[in-house]
């Protein structure tokens, strides 16, 4: 399940969860009201390519106050290891340096968590999919995380920004 932002002709964003359906699609809230916890946050950019789409999600997150301090190109890795071919598919890890060390300074386990992935790929349909793993979801692994929940709310809000200006 992931929480999909869109954003609208006026600049605002709205964010609706999701979840793949059993054929695929994308449904919204069980029959009851109740929803899952999402993992990610996801925008879909249709007709974007891939180089445009990784382009404009890293000066947003820069925009936010994130850098990539890491990265894995899925692409070339799976091509070099298994001799396959893969479409375009990064791993960046996005780190806020302010949010990051006031976390390990209050939880150093909090580490195990860090960076922030975001997902960058070629989405089969002419577009790019981008997903950046929600804080929200991220904390619930972490015990006694109360003290990380300021810092939590933060950083998702300055993710959602920065992937609804992507």
């Amino acid at each position: 399940m992931v929480r999909n932002v869109e954003e609208r002709d006026d600049g605002s964003s709205t964010e609706a969860e999701v979840q793949d359906g059993p054929d695929g699609s994308s449904v919204g809230p069980e029959e009851d009201g109740t929803m899952d916890m999402a993992l990610a946050l996801k925008r879909t950019l249709d007709g974007v390519s891939y180089e445009d789409a990784r382009s404009r999600v890293e000066a947003a997150l820069q925009e936010n106050g994130f850098g990539i301090i890491t990265e894995i190109d899925v692409r070339a890795t799976v091509k070099e290891k298994l001799g396959e071919e893969f479409r375009k598919y990064a791993i960046l890890g996005a780190c806020n340096p302010h949010l990051a060390h006031q976390a390990l300074s209050r939880k150093p386990e909090i580490g195990l968590l860090l960076p922030c992935n975001v997902v960058v790929t070629e989405n089969g349909t002419g577009g790019t999919d981008v997903w950046m793993a929600d804080p929200a979801a991220m904390i619930q692994f972490v015990p006694d995380s109360s003290e990380l929940e300021g810092l939590m709310t933060e950083a998702r809000t300055k993710l959602i920004k920065a992937l609804a200006e992507v």
